[in-house]
């Protein structure tokens, strides 16, 4: 599980750097990429890893440039995958051969029409992908 977890630099949930040390420290004792899924989540934590859990759909468009977003009603400050992120992420997967990407959880999402959809940047990664021929 690649989510619920946090950079402990920025507090960044869930960041496409702590995914690839977890995955990097699952391939040191010994587990087959073909075993290894991607967690992603459609959903935000907080940076002070309170037990609060965000829908990507509410809060998309009021996102920074590094995925994060103000809770005005608890005075947190939350954090979430962006496109962006979920495309890397879905890239990296299939570049580095693992078994694929999960998610969690769907109806955090917004509909496929938005372009800012997560689903959209999981697919637009394996079409690109595919079009190169790895995948």
């Amino acid at each position: 599980m690649c989510y619920d977890v946090w950079d402990e630099g920025t507090g960044i949930h869930s960041s496409f750097e702590i995914t690839r040390a977890i995955i990097k420290g699952m391939l040191k004792l010994d587990y087959k990429r073909e075993q290894l899924d991607v967690g992603i989540p459609f959903y935000a934590r907080p940076t002070t890893e309170e037990a609060f859990w965000y829908d990507y759909k509410e809060y998309y468009d009021k996102l920074d440039e590094n995925g994060c977003a103000p809770d005005e009603a608890h005075g947190l400050i939350v954090s979430f995958n962006t496109p962006e992120v979920v495309y890397e992420k879905t890239e990296w997967t299939i570049k580095t051969g693992l078994g694929g990407v999960m998610i969690w959880h769907y109806a955090c999402d917004l509909p496929a029409d938005n372009d800012a959809s997560l689903f959209n940047a999981v697919a637009k990664a394996k079409a690109d992908m595919a079009s190169r021929g790895l995948c």
